[in-house]
C-alpha cells in the first residue's frame, strides 16, 4: 500500500500555477463528459515565512484538502537553462537585458538565481551580520522530489512514493526508445486583469499565488511568459502606447503589466518572454473600427514602417525595464475581428455578424519587408514567430503567403491556438517549432458544440466562471491532444482572474476560467482544478525534455539532465495500478476520477 500525504508548505509557503476571449470555435472541442461540476477549494490564511499550515494531518490514500490550507508538495525541478532541441533552434536573446548585463530585479540586494533573489549580505543563521557571506558557502539542498502525485475530484496534489514490484500487469507502459518531439516548456500569459485581481489579496497571499505559478520547486515553474503589446481583451481599459507615428511610451504598463512580470522574475529568473499585439494603435488601422479604433478594423498598409518601428520601440523599452524579449509575433489572431482590441491582417471573420472580411493578406508582407529589417537595423536579437493563428478557415492563406517570402527561413516557429490545431500537420516540424499559444478557457457562450459547455445561463457580468472539475477534465483532453499532435510548447491563457472572469467585450459577455481565481469580496485565493491539471503535466517536465511513447490515457516525457521519466495519467477508478517504464514495474494507488503523475528517476 502506498502512503499519500497532503502537501505542506515550506519557507514562504507558495503555490504556482492567449486571447482566450479572443476565439470563437467552429467545433473542435473534446468529447462530452458527465462529470459533475464542483466548487474550487478556497485558499485560507497563508503561513508566514518559516511557519507551516496547521490542521493538516498525514493520511493514507488520497486526502481531501482541508479548508484553510494550500496543499504544496515537496519536490524540485532544477532550473531550465534553455532549450537544447534537435532541429530548429529557439532564436532570441539570452536573458541579459539590453546591454548584455542581466538586470537585478528590484528587491533584496543580491544576485539573481533561477528561483529568485539570493541575498549576499545576510549572515548564516545564528551569526551576527558582519559583512557579505563568502561566495563558497554551500547552498541549502532542495527537498527531494516525490515520485507520485495523485489528484481526484475534491482532493488535489497529494504526494507519495511509488513501489517497485517484481510482477503484475501494467495499466500503462512507457517505452523511452520510442521518441517524439523535443519539448521546450510550458507558458502562461500576463494580463492586466490578473494583476488587478492579485492586488485585492494580502501581500502574503499574492506572493503565494506567484510561487504557485513560477516557483519550480513549489509550483508549476513556467518556462515561458506571454506579454501583450498594448491592450488585450483582458486589459483594464482600452489604451495606446503611441498617440501617433514616432510617439511611444510604456508609462501605462508601469502600473500593472510590468510589476506583474517583475514579481515573476524574482521567483524564476530564466523565464523566456514573448509578445504580441491584439491591436495596433488606432492610427495604424482603417475600416470598420469600433470603440475609438481599438476594436475590429483592418491594418492600414500605409503604416508598415511606422508599425515596425513601434515594435522596436516596445522591445527596447521593455529590455530597458529589465525584461528581455525572446520573441515577438506580429498579431494575435489576425483572422478575427471582434468587439475588443483586434485587427485583421488579411481575410478575417467578423464575430458579431459572422461575415467575412475579404481583404488581402498583409501579415507576411509586414513581417518580411518591415519587421525583420527593423529588428536587424536596431541590432536586436529578438526572434520572430508566425502567430498567433486561430481561424483555421484562413490559415492556408496566411501561412502560404508567409512561406513565399524571402525571410520565411528566419521564422523561428508557428504559434497555433484553438481550431488551428487541425493545421499542425501543415507546418514542417523539422524546420519550425510549433507552440500551442492559448489554452481554451471553457464556458463557451456561443452554444453547445464544445463537449464541456457548462453554466450557459451565467453569461452576464454578474455571473461567475465555473472553474469546475468539468473544466479540469476538458483541460486534460486539450493538453494531451495538442502534445500528442506534436507541439513543442504549451501555453496557458489567463493565469489569474477574479471570480467573474469577464473582459472588455460587452457584446459577447464571457465568464472565462483561469488557473487561479481571486474572490475579491472574501480576499481569498482559489486554485482551480485546471491549475492542478496543468501542474500535473508541467512541474517535473524540464524545458529540454523529449516526449516518449506511452499507451492509453497518458503522456510521457524523459528529461535530459538525469534521464528521469515523467508519466502523466488520467485514471477513472480507484485502486492499485502499475506503470511499466522500460520494463521497471512501479505500483501506485489511484484515487479514482482524476490524474496521477509518476516522476521516476532510474537507479
Amino acid at each position: 500500500m502506498i502512503k499519500l500525504r497532503p502537501s505542506v508548505n515550506s519557507l514562504w509557503l507558495a503555490f504556482l500555477v492567449v486571447a482566450c476571449g479572443s476565439d470563437e470555435s467552429d467545433g473542435t472541442g473534446a468529447a462530452t463528459t458527465t462529470t459533475p461540476t464542483d466548487t474550487p477549494t478556497s485558499v485560507g490564511p497563508v503561513t508566514s515565512p518559516g511557519g507551516s499550515n496547521t490542521g493538516v494531518a498525514p493520511t493514507v490514500g488520497p486526502a481531501t484538502v482541508a479548508p484553510g490550507t494550500i496543499p504544496v508538495g515537496p519536490g524540485s525541478v532544477p532550473p531550465v537553462v534553455g532549450p537544447t532541441a534537435s532541429g530548429p533552434d529557439v532564436v532570441g536573446p539570452t536573458p541579459t537585458g539590453p546591454t548584455g548585463v542581466a538586470p537585478t530585479p528590484t528587491g533584496p540586494t543580491g544576485t539573481v538565481s533561477p528561483t529568485g533573489v539570493v541575498p549576499t549580505d545576510v549572515a548564516p543563521t545564528g551569526v551576527a551580520p558582519t559583512g557579505p557571506v563568502p561566495t563558497d558557502v554551500t547552498p541549502e539542498p532542495e527537498p527531494p522530489e516525490p515520485s507520485l502525485i495523485v489528484s481526484s475530484e475534491g482532493s488535489f496534489w497529494n504526494t507519495g512514493e511509488v513501489t517497485k514490484v517484481d510482477s503484475g500487469t501494467p495499466n500503462f507502459t512507457v517505452d523511452t526508445s520510442n521518441k517524439f518531439q523535443k519539448w521546450l516548456g510550458w507558458g502562461g500569459t500576463f494580463n492586466e486583469a490578473g494583476w488587478d485581481a492579485l492586488k485585492a489579496l494580502s501581500d502574503t497571499d499574492r506572493a503565494t499565488a506567484m510561487k504557485m505559478l513560477f516557483d519550480p520547486v513549489e509550483g508549476i515553474g513556467f518556462d515561458w511568459g506571454r506579454i501583450p503589446i498594448g491592450p488585450s481583451d483582458y486589459a483594464l481599459e482600452r489604451y495606446t502606447l503611441s498617440s501617433g507615428p514616432g510617439d511611444f511610451s510604456i508609462d501605462h504598463d508601469m502600473s500593472t503589466l510590468i510589476p506583474f512580470i517583475q514579481e515573476a522574475q524574482k521567483i524564476k529568473g530564466d523565464v523566456k518572454y514573448w509578445a504580441s499585439p491584439w491591436s495596433p494603435p488606432p492610427w495604424a488601422k482603417t475600416g470598420m473600427t469600433e470603440n475609438g479604433g481599438y476594436d475590429k478594423g483592418i491594418f492600414n498598409d500605409q503604416y508598415y514602417q511606422e508599425y515596425a518601428d513601434y515594435f522596436v520601440d516596445w522591445i527596447q523599452a521593455y529590455e530597458d525595464a529589465g525584461i528581455p524579449i525572446n520573441a515577438v509575433m506580429a498579431q494575435n489572431e489576425p483572422g478575427w475581428a471582434q468587439s475588443y482590441p483586434t485587427c485583421a491582417f488579411g481575410p478575417a471573420r467578423d464575430s458579431t455578424n459572422s461575415t467575412d472580411i475579404p481583404n488581402p493578406v498583409t501579415l507576411g508582407t509586414f513581417i518580411d519587408g518591415y519587421l525583420f529589417p527593423s529588428i536587424d537595423a536596431a541590432g536586436l536579437t529578438t526572434g520572430v514567430w508566425f502567430g498567433t493563428q486561430s481561424n483555421n478557415s484562413f490559415f492556408d492563406d496566411y501561412w502560404n503567403d508567409m512561406k513565399s517570402k524571402a525571410s520565411a527561413d528566419r521564422i523561428v516557429g508557428v504559434a497555433l491556438q484553438w481550431e488551428t490545431q487541425a493545421s499542425i500537420g501543415k507546418v514542417d516540424s523539422n524546420k519550425y517549432l510549433i507552440m500551442q499559444s492559448e489554452h481554451k478557457c471553457g464556458n463557451y457562450p456561443w452554444g453547445s458544440s464544445e463537449g464541456y459547455v457548462t453554466h450557459q445561463t451565467n453569461q452576464t457580468p454578474s455571473g461567475v466562471a465555473p472553474n469546475d472539475f468539468n473544466y479540469g477534465q476538458e483541460s486534460w483532453d486539450l493538453m494531451k491532444s495538442w502534445i500528442d499532435d506534436g507541439v513543442n510548447i504549451y501555453s496557458a491563457w489567463n493565469m489569474v482572474l477574479d471570480t467573474h472572469g469577464t473582459n472588455l467585450d460587452a457584446v459577447r459577455v464571457w465568464n472565462q476560467n483561469a488557473m487561479l481565481v481571486v474572490d475579491r469580496d472574501a480576499k481569498k485565493l482559489i486554485p482551480t482544478p485546471y491549475y492542478y491539471v496543468f501542474r500535473h503535466f508541467a512541474q517535473y517536465v524540464d524545458g529540454d525534455a523529449t516526449r516518449v511513447g506511452v499507451n492509453g490515457e497518458a503522456v510521457a516525457f524523459q528529461n535530459t539532465k538525469d534521464n528521469s521519466v515523467v508519466v502523466v495519467m488520467r485514471t477513472s477508478s480507484p485502486g492499485s495500478q502499475i506503470v511499466s517504464i522500460d520494463g521497471t514495474l512501479l505500483q501506485f494507488e489511484a484515487a479514482g476520477n482524476g490524474w496521477v503523475t509518476v516522476n521516476w528517476k532510474p537507479e
